[in-house]
């Protein structure tokens, strides 16, 4: 089996191809896992992926990232105020690393 990937197979913007369709969410408990994040999530829409970010295997950053399968979900979702495992969350769109350290901020 070949190691090689065919390059004409990948978006061009591989790296960012779900930046539409992802939101970033803070303030997570510390005890919330990617499968109660998923979970609460797909109350809104059909979700393709959710993470929470951990510093360790035990011990959550305490934000994560849910990547939904439609777009269009994102725009009624971020206007609503969210409560996961006992604690309020902050729900918002995701950014990419490159929007984030722009030197052209105004």
């Amino acid at each position: 089996m070949s190691d090689i990937v065919d390059s004409e197979k990948i978006p061009t913007n591989w790296v960012e191809y779900a930046e539409d369709r992802k939101i970033y969410v803070s303030s997570l408990n510390f005890a919330t896992r990617d499968a109660s994040l998923k979970e609460y999530f797909e109350k809104f829409g059909e979700v393709e992926k959710a993470e929470v970010k951990m510093e360790s295997v035990t011990r959550s950053r305490g934000f994560g990232f849910v990547v939904f399968t439609e777009s269009d979900v994102l725009d009624s979702l971020l206007e609503l105020k969210h409560t996961l495992d006992g604690r309020e969350i902050e729900v918002k769109r995701a950014i990419t690393m490159k929007e984030k350290f722009s030197t052209n901020k105004l």
